[in-house]
């Protein structure tokens, strides 16, 4: 516990210098294992994902956001970081519609920075009920995707979208939205 409270903890403060928006940490008791940050209100990203997974298009705003999330990846990984645990409900987007970054014990400055974004894209992937994925979902994934490669390496688009990722999310990802990531991720690639 102690590990991670202070890697959590020195992630977050690198991240916020390197202009991430990350939560705003008010206190630390390493001995108590706390670590106290300011509240973000607005809703987890995941609220975001089911909407795209359930309409047929997105608002202007919500493709923004979506955007900004890809963008906000690609900038943690530019810092040398990766996320290690980079699923849709570790994101936070405010009422001024900006993405925050949360719950990052597990990053750190070595990791498979793919792996972050197969692990976001495929668990976003299930919310999407047995069958095609809609139109909203679409433009989500692309939306993402856009977002990272203005910011980010675009061989990790395409290593994320090798089969051996696509296969560890298959247990709860419906088929249909394996395929339609990765072949985003191989076009954008």
């Amino acid at each position: 516990g102690k590990a991670r409270l202070e890697n959590e903890y020195a992630v977050n403060r690198l991240l916020s210098k390197r202009r991430v928006r990350v939560p705003e940490i008010l206190r630390v008791s390493v001995p108590d294992r706390v670590l106290v940050e300011r509240y973000i209100e607005g809703s987890p990203l995941v609220v975001l994902v089911k909407e795209a997974a359930s309409s047929k298009s997105m608002s202007e705003e919500d493709v923004a956001v979506a955007s900004k999330v890809g963008s906000t990846l690609a900038k943690i990984h530019e810092s040398g970081v990766s996320m290690g645990d980079a699923k849709p409900e570790n994101f936070q987007r405010s009422v001024e519609d900006e993405v925050y970054s949360l719950d990052l014990e597990q990053a750190g400055k070595s990791g498979d920075k793919a792996w972050d974004l197969a692990e976001f894209l495929y668990y976003s992937g299930h919310y999407v009920f047995p069958g095609v994925p809609s139109g909203g979902f679409k433009q989500y994934v692309n939306a993402f995707i856009q977002g990272y490669r203005q910011e980010g390496d675009e061989n990790v688009l395409k290593k994320a979208a090798g089969v051996r990722y696509g296969r560890v999310f298959s247990f709860w990802t419906p088929p249909l939205a394996i395929l339609e990531i990765s072949k985003a991720l191989r076009n954008a690639a």
